[in-house]
């Protein structure tokens, strides 16, 4: 499964209707994704063991809790890359990677081009939407 396929299921994920205890993970990744040092870690903070949460959340979801932790990491990490001026070290920080050299690994994994290429790429296009903008409110 690439990373294209994971994504689909992470934005398409309705929690609601997994068990609780994939409910309990997913709320733990969202609030907790910077802090969260692997999957036993979350297996700790649901109240469960590692080899249960992933066979339940393999399960119920099609996607590890790792991966799903990963794609939490860079989705966040692209937000932070076009919307901050901040060095990528400061953002591995600020999104739970051990190192800039390791969020840099995982993310081109995920997204098939560097950080910083990423950044260059996107930001020049939210500059052009925010200019275009501006353009249609002051003619």
């Amino acid at each position: 499964m690439n990373f294209y396929d994971k994504m689909e299921i992470y934005r398409g994920l309705d929690v609601e209707k997994q068990p609780l205890l994939v409910q309990n993970a997913v709320e733990e990744i969202k609030k907790q994704y910077a802090f969260i040092g692997g999957v036993s870690e979350l297996a700790d903070l649901v109240g469960t063991n590692k080899s249960h949460l992933i066979r339940v959340f393999h399960e119920s979801v099609g996607i590890t809790p790792g991966d799903f932790l990963s794609i939490q990491r860079v989705v966040v990490t692209q937000k932070l890359l076009v919307e901050e001026d901040c060095n990528l070290e400061i953002i591995a920080g600020a999104v739970g990677f051990s190192c800039s050299n390791y969020m840099c690994k995982v993310f081109k994994s995920y997204i098939k081009t560097t950080p910083i290429t990423y950044r260059k790429e996107n930001r020049n296009i939210v500059n052009i939407s925010e200019h275009k903008l501006d353009e249609r409110i002051y003619l």
